[in-house]
């Protein structure tokens, strides 16, 4: 009878689980990200991840781009960070300013999170015919931008605090515009690739991951490029942060 009375318990823990993964999964919108051009990897550290990305074009042709942390992870932090993927994709078929998106995004984060929970985030809009671009940083590592040969060109760090801690927006206002003359890479990250660490508490590094940019072969993406050298510092075992 235990036996039984468990495993009802866990089917019903599974399909609620299963319920909510795919209530999630229908809220990014696979589409827009596709049509961003974006390239992206999310790796959660148990069944649901606490960090998202999302990428949409405005009507102009706008990139819009949003690296969100929640606080945590699993379903907990994964939940954190679902008010604000609507409002995204509203706010950028509107074209909104980028200090707009971030200001409403922040506003609703900290009227619906409970107390002790935020999203920290990196923004991103750029405007690729005219080879400029916005960016926020809040609460994450360093955006880094790399030139076409994997160089290090330049590098934003977080000026502003995670969204959802001040109802305010005087935490929120430190857009930083910037400019490329010829091909470049913004990569965005979240703490837990850096301090993925391996069997022996060694972390990955920001070094480790400017390193292996810097010596991928040509015909490797960004991503695919770091995603291996992350196995191979894992040596097979799973980071603990998503």
């Amino acid at each position: 009878e235990q036996a039984s009375l468990l495993k009802a318990h866990f089917d019903e823990h599974q399909r609620e689980t299963e319920l909510a993964r795919r209530i999630l999964d229908h809220q990014i919108r696979s589409d827009l990200m596709q049509q961003a051009g974006v390239s992206y990897s999310v790796i959660p550290a148990t069944n649901f991840s606490g960090d998202v990305v999302l990428a949409a074009r405005a009507p102009s042709g706008r990139l819009y781009a949003i690296l969100a942390d929640a606080t945590g992870h699993g379903l907990s932090a994964a939940v954190s960070v679902l008010p604000m993927v609507q409002e995204f994709y509203r706010l950028v078929e509107l074209s909104s300013p980028l200090n707009t998106v971030i200001e409403s995004i922040n506003f609703l984060l900290a009227n619906s999170l409970p107390l002790g929970r935020f999203v920290a985030a990196s923004f991103v809009s750029l405007d690729e015919a005219g080879r400029s671009g916005e960016i926020w940083v809040g609460g994450v590592p360093d955006v880094l931008m790399f030139d076409g040969a994997g160089r290090l060109e330049r590098r934003f760090a977080p000026s502003n605090l995670p969204l959802g801690i001040m109802r305010s927006n005087d935490g929120v206002r430190g857009i930083e515009s910037f400019a490329w003359e010829s091909r470049a890479q913004l990569l965005l990250t979240s703490d837990g690739f850096a301090e993925a660490s391996d069997t022996d508490g060694v972390q990955f590094g920001e070094d480790r991951l400017i390193e292996t940019i810097g010596r991928k072969a040509p015909e490797a993406t960004l991503i695919e490029a770091l995603q291996q050298a992350l196995e191979a510092h894992l040596k097979g075992g799973h980071a603990h942060d998503d």
